[in-house]
């Protein structure tokens, strides 16, 4: 499932509550250090979370699935590296929880993109979608392009 809801509206919050910019928000939600309004950027950080998981436990309970997910929940993307988020999805969903960050990529936010485009270029995945299996040179040459967008 995925949720209009995200870590960017973490970001956007704490630039508005503290009336900063866009980046100086989201170098504060990774890094949290040395900040004279830690309590206030926690209180942020975890009412935004509380919003997203209450999305997540909603959508559990629709499918008949909250609190019975043995191999839990995975998270991944730009939020991924959030402080403490394995602990309070832990805690809130009561399930067991883990961030995801392929190991070629530095920075969590490429996840999503990473893995959508080696799922797209899954063979199973192409004909699933009604898309040709693409040569191998061509898939070669897409993940070398791509590569050049990776931080």
């Amino acid at each position: 499932q995925v949720f209009p809801i995200g870590s960017t509206d973490i970001t956007n919050d704490i630039a508005l509550g503290l009336k900063i910019s866009l980046e100086e928000a989201e170098q504060i939600k990774r890094t949290r250090d040395h900040l004279p309004t830690k309590k206030k950027v926690e209180e942020i950080i975890e009412a935004r979370l509380s919003d997203i998981f209450e999305l997540i436990e909603a959508h559990l309970k629709k499918l008949g699935r909250n609190g019975l997910l043995p191999a839990g929940i995975v998270m991944t993307g730009g939020g991924a590296d959030i402080h403490a988020l394995e602990e309070y999805a832990k805690s809130t969903l009561k399930l067991p929880a883990r961030v995801f960050a392929p190991k070629e990529l530095r920075d969590p936010s490429w996840s999503v993109a990473y893995s959508l485009c080696l799922r797209g270029l899954d063979a199973d995945a192409e004909e699933a979608m009604g898309i040709k299996h693409l040569a191998r040179q061509t898939t070669t040459g897409l993940m070398r392009w791509m590569r050049q967008f990776m931080p």
